[in-house]
């Protein structure tokens, strides 16, 4: 039996297969032989024609097809790609034929140097500025700003006053009233410092006055010779005003003379009564306002007006005992009360250790003097919050008093004293509202005769204080002593520019 041979693997395969029974590859067969070529002759002649002639060659007859060409074998014919047919069990398997790879674009590479490149580009655009940013043209120069170094607060120190309320200069337009001393009949001298030309003086009818009070432009005496009351204006002019009935114990004058509170009482077998009565600034138009009744066992008193509000709704009255009598340098106010003017209603402050009351121009604070072991401490309250600062007072200083606010209620002043009447001594303090920081003025003088009597204006726009003494009245403040007359200084008005 004829076989024909896989030239791929070598396995034998019948003669009719077209492909191997081992491999599957497609086995080569001969091809058919091709067909006899005909041969192309003239159309006009018949003579034979060369493959590929145009004309004939015998008679130049032009051919007008193309010879016939020689048929071309058919190319071996390749069946379809099949799946490679494994090998025998133990053949050697031929490897696969590969398949050309597909190569990518390289994109992530390309992006990194690109980021890299960028980045050092930006890096080295940021040197060269940096270095010559002072020469490039484009480049605007800024303008040096100073730097402001703020320290940082230190701890809290002692109070400490402060003195000098304003750099400024503030010309105010006062007016001193000053009392002659001794003489059958001394006078009241209202003098203008800085108007030598400008003194007025009125007489009076007594050498020894009580009780004076300022208010508006007037200045309230009461003479208790006479038992009447007196103003006298700036002019030197001297008006008589009527008082209340009763005994009278004090009075107060509002700040805009508009209005007086007498403290006027009457007593029997078994106690007082004290009233306070108002009336208008020419004592005209009385009116009760409260009266309280106080019994010998209880202790007589009188209701003393010693402030107003500044709104004049509140009068502040204090309650000085009767009989209080040995070596007494100061006025004693204790038991402050406020009284509403209105209605008559009475209320406590609750401070009934006090000596000494004051209350400042301003309204908001009350100041009060109360006794420690051998010296007297002042305490600051401030009305509209309540709180109260104590400052303590000098050892071995019995008695205080002289409480006296400054016109703008930013200080005040007060005189302590020995107590001793063999050898007397006194001090002058002046308190910082705010901070209550001290400074003491005066320490240790050795006189019987010292007290504090007001506050005049300065060039620097803040207050002296004034005291009077045996020479007469000086201004203290912090550059020492001044006298400023041989008078008793008895108060002063302040216009404000």
């Amino acid at each position: 039996m004829a076989t024909q041979v896989c030239p791929f693997c070598g396995t034998e395969n019948r003669a009719e297969a077209r492909h191997c029974r081992q491999c599957g590859r497609p086995l080569l067969q001969e091809a058919p032989p091709p067909p006899p070529v005909a041969a192309a002759t003239c159309p006009a002649c018949g003579a034979s024609l060369s493959p590929g002639a145009r004309f004939c060659p015998r008679c130049g007859t032009a051919v007008t097809g193309e010879a016939p060409r020689p048929a071309i074998p058919p190319a071996l014919a390749v069946p379809p790609s099949l799946p490679p047919t494994p090998p025998a069990y133990g053949a050697a398997a031929e490897p696969a034929p590969t398949q050309p790879s597909k190569k990518r674009f390289p994109v992530l590479p390309v992006a990194l140097g690109v980021g890299a490149l960028l980045l050092c580009l930006c890096v080295v655009g940021v040197i060269v500025v940096t270095q010559f940013k002072d020469q490039l043209p484009w480049v605007t120069q800024p303008t040096e700003t100073p730097i402001v170094v703020t320290e940082p607060p230190s701890a809290t120190p002692e109070p400490r006053p402060t003195d000098t309320p304003t750099p400024e200069v503030v010309r105010r337009v006062e007016r001193w009233a000053l009392r002659e001393r001794g003489g059958a009949s001394p006078g009241l001298l209202f003098v203008r410092p800085d108007c030598p030309t400008c003194d007025v003086r009125a007489d009076v009818f007594r050498p020894l006055l009580d009780t004076i009070e300022l208010g508006g432009d007037r200045l309230y005496y009461w003479d208790e010779l006479l038992e009447k009351a007196f103003y006298v204006t700036s002019d030197g002019a001297m008006h008589e005003i009527p008082a209340p009935a009763g005994t009278l114990a004090d009075f107060e004058v509002a700040p805009d003379a508009s209005q007086i509170a007498w403290s006027v009482s009457d007593t029997d077998d078994a106690g007082v009564t004290t009233r306070i009565v108002l009336s208008d600034g020419e004592g005209k138009g009385t009116r009760v306002v409260t009266e309280k009744r106080f019994t010998y066992e209880e202790g007589p008193r009188n209701l003393i007006p010693f402030a107003w509000s500044p709104d004049l709704r509140t009068l502040y009255v204090a309650q000085r005992y009767w009989g209080i009598g040995g070596y007494i340098l100061f006025d004693i106010l204790p038991e402050p009360l406020t009284l509403d003017v209105a209605t008559g209603e009475l209320r406590s402050l609750n401070i009934t250790e006090c000596s000494l009351v004051a209350l400042s121009p301003d309204g908001n604070t009350l100041a009060y003097l109360v006794e420690a072991d051998d010296h007297h401490d002042l305490v600051l309250r401030d009305l509209r919050t309540g709180n109260e600062q104590r400052v303590a007072g000098t050892p071995g200083y019995h008695q205080a008093g002289d409480l006296l606010f400054s016109p703008d209620s930013r200080y005040l002043a007060y005189a302590e004293a020995l107590g001793t009447p063999e050898s007397e001594a006194f001090s002058l303090r002046r308190v910082e509202v705010a901070s209550g920081a001290v400074v003491t003025l005066i320490a240790d003088e050795r006189t019987d005769e010292f007290g504090v009597a007001g506050w005049v204006g300065n060039e620097a726009g803040g207050f002296d204080i004034v005291i009077v003494g045996p020479q007469g009245s000086e201004r203290v403040s912090d550059g020492g002593r001044t006298l400023i007359s041989e008078y008793t200084f008895v108060g002063s008005w302040i216009e404000e520019p």
